[in-house]
């Protein structure tokens, strides 16, 4: 049985892909698999269900002399109070590449440039398994059209990491941005 006729027997009707709104290839076959890219949860309506931002980072750290560029003072502090060298710079790292998932989720919904203090980022390890953990990214300012698919202030989203226990490995974050409430936030 095709896919088609399987997805038919199902009674499920699939809606039209959405159509690019920059320059990138929306699939790639790779024998069996394909890989998609820039597709958005939409609903029957055309309404965005949520999104989800992933970014992998290869290197061991983000170096200190970047963290001002990249963080609030508040995060910084966080890092220093929470943990030792060098774990450090591997969790000032899964922030960073926090703040790219974060800005990867928002950006089809908003069209709208977010700088890396626009955003604020709590890690929490797992006690169990440092190395993974969950995030809780909240919008410092209001972000897009707020009248549409735009973020307003303190609207929170949230997210996971993993890296690697050996240094140089990957650190890999995700962060989903469910459809808005009625309040206008992701909380």
């Amino acid at each position: 049985m095709s896919i088609h006729a399987r997805i038919a027997e199902l009674g499920i009707t699939l809606p039209e892909p959405a159509k690019p709104v920059a320059s990138y290839v929306s699939y790639v076959r790779s024998g069996e698999q394909i890989f998609i890219s820039g597709q958005l949860s939409n609903d029957a309506s055309g309404g965005i269900k949520g999104t989800v931002g992933v970014d992998v980072e290869h290197r061991d750290e983000l170096k200190r002399d970047l963290w001002k560029t990249v963080f609030l003072p508040r995060e910084i502090d966080a890092l220093d109070a929470a943990f030792d060298m060098p774990m450090r710079g591997r969790m000032a790292l899964v922030l960073f590449s926090a703040k790219e998932a974060l800005y990867k989720a928002q950006y089809p919904r908003t069209t709208t440039f977010m700088g890396f203090h626009e955003l604020h980022v709590a890690i929490s390890p797992d006690p169990r398994e440092p190395t993974r953990g969950t995030l809780r990214c909240t919008f410092q300012n209001d972000v897009g059209a707020l009248d549409r698919d735009g973020f307003a202030r303190a609207s929170v989203a949230h997210g996971r990491f993993q890296l690697e226990a050996a240094p140089g490995a990957e650190v890999l974050t995700s962060v989903l941005i469910p459809a808005k409430t009625a309040r206008n936030t992701t909380e």
